[in-house]
């Protein structure tokens, strides 16, 4: 939901087809996630990669090819989703001054070149970082979903403050579930936290260039302009 949400604009229409896709992949992977883990339940295993085993006696000796294969398949179409989720995203944060407007410029076919560019640089840049200092995948996995917990406990913050008052009880479990989640992770939410305290004081300049930009053209009369610059 997160990646799909994004990408709404690529729909025909958006407000009948986005619900439907979502829903439908929503049932499809929890589905595959709970055959999987009933799999691994059920069929005891000694190897490290438990889904690799317990394929190798459902396959005869083909689980670890076929989970290879499966994970290669899932891993690029995850990686395609979210760049290009990612990319839509940074379109429209710089439309709206949340970025900078260098990223606005779009191609032909309505795809920003620049944030495609800039996002694949840092993926390679990331990439050859951990590869050149062997870093541990599980940490990565946890740094990672650190950042995750960020974003949703943001998402409910924004909820409690955008829907109306007698809905404001429904954001409260979410954030308890990502104050949990935070404290799990314990040591490996400072990646995320890191994260955030360098993008808040970028962003917040970007934010008061924003608003220094519209009073100083004088547009800010306009009532358009007032709302695009609070």
């Amino acid at each position: 939901m997160e990646a799909m949400s994004h990408l709404a604009g690529d729909f025909r229409s958006p407000e009948k087809d986005l619900k439907t896709a979502i829903m439908i992949g929503v049932v499809i992977v929890g589905c595959i996630y709970l055959t999987c883990t009933w799999l691994i339940l059920s069929i005891p295993v000694t190897t490290p990669l438990a889904m690799a085993g317990v394929f190798d006696q459902l396959m005869g000796g083909l689980g670890s090819p076929i989970i290879g294969t499966l994970g290669l398949a899932g891993g690029i179409a995850t990686v395609n989703v979210y760049t290009a989720s990612l990319i839509r995203l940074t379109l429209s944060f710089s439309q709206k001054g949340v970025l900078p407007a260098w990223f606005s410029k779009q191609n032909r076919y309505g795809v920003s070149e620049r944030a495609l560019i800039t996002v694949l640089l840092i993926m390679a840049a990331i990439l050859i970082f951990t590869h050149c200092t062997d870093q541990d995948l599980e940490d990565l996995v946890s740094w990672v979903n650190g950042v995750f917990v960020i974003i949703y406990l943001a998402s409910m913050l924004a909820a409690f403050r955008l829907l109306p008052a007698k809905y404001h009880w429904m954001t409260l479990p979410g954030c308890l579930f990502c104050f949990m989640l935070a404290w799990g992770f314990g040591w490996k939410m400072a990646y995320a936290a890191g994260m955030l305290a360098i993008a808040s004081p970028l962003l917040w300049w970007q934010r008061q260039k924003q608003k220094s930009a519209c009073m100083n053209t004088g547009i800010i009369q306009h009532h358009y302009s007032v709302d695009k610059c609070k």
